[in-house]
């Protein structure tokens, strides 16, 4: 009889891990564009041997902070990953992890003591995983990777060479992430100073600002942006006018909120 399962060795994540990291580092330290950057770390993480994974990110959204699922490998986290989202001050998992920054180990998603979305285990049929919280260099949390160990509800901890390689692997998208948000944040800069010169040759302001505004609203991948004028009053006050200048982008799905200047 010849069977088949989703579960390793104790040593295989170790064993494996030097080789997949000499595969994928070169490759991802090469990686500006985050889509490519995180596809690429999650590759990392499959051929270590692990059957899954799922990087979210906390993204902004008005007062609140949420947790959402930006890309996954593997069957389960792919049913599952449009639908992950999770508000930061919540009391899911992922919400717990991500404000305590300490790796969580899940024997079994299903336990409702372990604060797992019971709709989202039931659809991905994920049991058995490792929460990893994602760092900036500052210590805040840009968001989570959740590696699937398929079903080890017979462990009640991981072994050290288990811990040893999930957690190092946390690190290393940690890293990947935030060379590629750093190289992103240099990037808006120097681009919009670029766009600021074309600007400067127009012969009136709202030709100029209009300009700008658009050339912006691509720097930034928004759909929409407006910028506000602001126009002196007698008490030396300044009060923001009727008039805003507003450009529209509907050749790109919006991938974050509106700019505002």
């Amino acid at each position: 009889m010849l069977c088949f399962g989703d579960e390793m060795r104790d040593r295989t994540p170790l064993q494996r891990g030097f080789y997949a990291i000499g595969k994928h580092m070169r490759k991802m330290s090469q990686r500006t564009e985050l889509t490519e950057g995180i596809q690429r770390t999650l590759r990392l993480v499959h051929d270590v041997g692990f059957p899954g994974a799922m990087i979210s990110l906390v993204l902004d959204n008005q007062e609140e902070k949420w947790i959402v699922a930006r890309q996954a490998i593997g069957a389960r986290f792919r049913k599952i990953t449009s639908q992950t989202q999770r508000l930061l001050s919540g009391q899911d998992v992922l919400a717990v992890v991500a404000r305590e920054c300490v790796p969580r180990f899940i024997p079994d998603s299903r336990d409702p003591v372990y604060c797992c979305d019971p709709d989202a285990v039931k659809q991905s049929g994920i049991i058995s995983q490792y929460v990893i919280p994602l760092q900036r260099l500052n210590q805040t949390v840009i968001g989570l990777l959740q590696v699937d160990l398929g079903d080890v509800t017979y462990k009640e901890q991981l072994n050290e060479y288990e811990q040893q390689v999930l957690n190092s692997l946390g690190e290393l998208v940690s890293a990947g992430i935030n060379r590629i948000l750093n190289w992103i944040e240099a990037k808006i800069p120097h681009e919009l100073g670029e766009k600021l010169k074309d600007c400067l040759s127009r012969h009136t302001m709202q030709d100029a600002l209009q300009l700008f505004i658009e050339e912006a609203a691509k720097v930034f991948q928004v759909e929409m942006a407006h910028i506000r004028l602001a126009t002196p009053t007698s008490d030396c006050c300044a009060r923001w006018p009727e008039r805003a200048l507003i450009t529209k982008r509907s050749n790109n799905p919006p991938t974050r909120r509106p700019c505002r200047g």
